[in-house]
């Protein structure tokens, strides 16, 4: 099986080999041909513009919620569809909860983290990363949001849920039988020392 998308998807890939039963191969290889049809499809939609945005949602930067806007009958090509939306949908805050924690929301076919159309709306660019000041992934009030470069947003990164120490950047060697405290700036890794 070759296939020209991300790692996670190849990783999953070379695991197909291991599985035994044919079917649950099979299974395994269409649910990946549906996963990567679908962010090829999604990588081809381009992002949403700040007007198209603007007149979709509404923020409150004291809040951090996006609100969805009345649609006109225009946007949905069906007709009464709009009546239908506007009766679910507007007025209510936009997104459901990402697998990772943050907030997700849909326009136009295409999947956006709230935050990221948060800094959008208030800022009226798009930033290259997007980070939570406070660590709080459903927290998307501009205060607590800020632009970074991806160093900026490792750093501000929590305990690694294998850390024994409790302390970033701090961990056992069991063949020095010390502490070994280590931390990376600029790309370098830089040795702190070693403690019993």
């Amino acid at each position: 099986l070759r296939c020209s998308c991300s790692q996670h998807l190849q990783n999953t890939i070379t695991k197909l080999h291991v599985l035994e039963d044919r079917a649950a191969r099979f299974a395994v290889y269409v649910r990946l041909c549906y996963v990567f049809v679908m962010r090829k499809a999604a990588a081809q939609i381009p992002e949403v513009s700040l007007e198209r945005l603007r007149a979709l949602l509404d923020y409150d930067p004291e809040t951090g919620w996006l609100t969805w806007r009345t649609r006109p009958t225009s946007d949905i090509p069906k007709p009464g569809l709009a009546t239908v939306w506007n009766g679910r949908f507007a007025g209510k805050r936009a997104g459901t909860s990402h697998p990772k924690g943050y907030i997700q929301i849909s326009i136009d076919g295409r999947i956006y983290l709230a935050h990221r159309l948060a800094w959008v709306h208030d800022h009226g660019v798009w930033p290259d990363k997007t980070d939570h000041e406070n660590g709080d992934r459903t927290d998307n009030r501009i205060s607590k949001l800020r632009s970074v470069e991806t160093a900026g947003n490792q750093r501000n990164l929590g305990r690694n849920k294998r850390n024994t120490s409790g302390v970033m950047g701090v961990r056992y060697d069991a063949a020095l039988r010390k502490w070994v405290a280590r931390i990376t700036v600029n790309y370098s890794h830089k040795h702190l020392g070693c403690f019993t």
